[in-house]
């Protein structure tokens, strides 16, 4: 009945076994009737949505294997899995992230009798340039207008409501939460200020005008993930390049800056922003997403409006770097995850 998940993509080196989904789906059932199933994360969005998938729903998360949107699991194996979650006594299915693959699943899972929600954490600016047909929201939008997806949520601010009045039903929206306040205590040797640059390459990351001001900050080191592109600026002695991190190096590195750049052009939630936040270090962001709009102070200080200027940039970095917002940083946190526990509990059981 079960078999192995076997090298069924070119070029891949991992297998998977579906026993091992079913252990964990076990384990799952045992802490209630719900599980949340995300993709597994081979790229940066996705990682992102498995990150955000532990943190809106901790403890009941599967990763399903996939290579970079290709299906793995076979739709025979897929339905196994699910039919004996609900013989286990699972009732809700959360998905998270939205391959094309998962439009056939969600039909199996209501051939199962089972109650299908979706969250959705992207934005509309992702999609430009895309063959409709294969734009995950479109995919959402066709099923939850057919009744096949019994509810459904967003994260990006504001989107609840277009969705709302586009499709005359209610789209919730709901955010991730943040671990509690853990402030660096160990002094580094390194008396340069460090600033973090980290989001991938992709154009809407806006990575090359955040480079340029915290390189125009005094005596700074930068911080930046992947690839360098920054060469044309012949400051690479000053630029620190990290690759391949697990999330553990990669939150770790976040901790020991001064302070954290994430100003996108479009951004649904900003995870290291909040990530930042949580280790003590300060992130200035773009007004993309609305994170910080339940603390005024923070919102005042720490939201960049012209992020396409290195100048501006580099102007409101260098006053943040003489704050102190330690008791800010901790209001902010509890009312962001008080926040985020009541938007959750209201799509999954109002």
């Amino acid at each position: 009945m079960f078999s192995k998940i076997r090298n069924r993509i070119l070029n891949l080196k991992a297998e998977y076994s579906v026993i091992d989904l079913l252990d964990n789906v076990k384990e799952i059932v045992e802490k209630g009737n719900a599980i949340a199933i995300c993709p597994q994360p081979t790229g940066p969005n996705w990682k992102g949505i498995s990150i955000a998938t532990e943190n809106l729903f901790t403890g009941i998360k599967l990763e399903i294997p996939q290579f970079y949107s290709n299906q793995l699991i076979t739709d025979e194996e897929f339905k196994e899995l699910f039919i004996q979650f609900k013989a286990l006594g699972g009732e809700k299915v959360i998905i998270n992230g939205f391959p094309k693959y998962f439009s056939k699943w969600v039909g199996i899972l209501k051939e199962l009798e089972l109650k299908v929600f979706v969250v959705f954490h992207g934005g509309l600016s992702e999609f430009s340039g895309k063959n409709p047909e294969n734009i995950s929201l479109g995919l959402i939008l066709d099923l939850f207008k057919k009744n096949q997806i019994d509810r459904f949520a967003v994260v990006k601010k504001g989107l609840d409501l277009l969705l709302t009045s586009l499709t005359g039903k209610k789209v919730y929206r709901i955010h991730p939460n943040v671990k509690p306040l853990e402030i660096r205590t160990s002094e580094r040797t390194n008396k340069k200020t460090q600033i973090g640059v980290f989001s991938n390459d992709s154009y809407n990351k806006n990575r090359h005008n955040q480079v340029a001001a915290a390189l125009m900050v005094e005596n700074s080191e930068v911080h930046i993930l992947g690839n360098n592109e920054f060469s044309y600026f012949g400051m690479d002695d000053r630029l620190k390049v990290h690759k391949e991190l697990d999330h553990e190096a990669f939150l770790n590195l976040i901790g020991k800056m001064d302070v954290n750049l994430y100003l996108s052009y479009s951004e649904s939630w900003g995870q290291i922003v909040t990530e930042s936040i949580s280790k003590g270090i300060p992130c200035l962001t773009s007004s993309s997403s609305g994170i910080y709009d339940c603390n005024k102070y923070l919102t005042e200080q720490l939201v960049i409006n012209e992020n396409d200027n290195p100048i501006e940039i580099s102007k409101q970095l260098i006053k943040v770097l003489e704050f102190d917002f330690q008791n800010e940083f901790s209001t902010y946190l509890e009312i962001l995850n008080k926040n985020s526990e009541t938007l959750t509990s209201e799509f999954l059981n109002s």
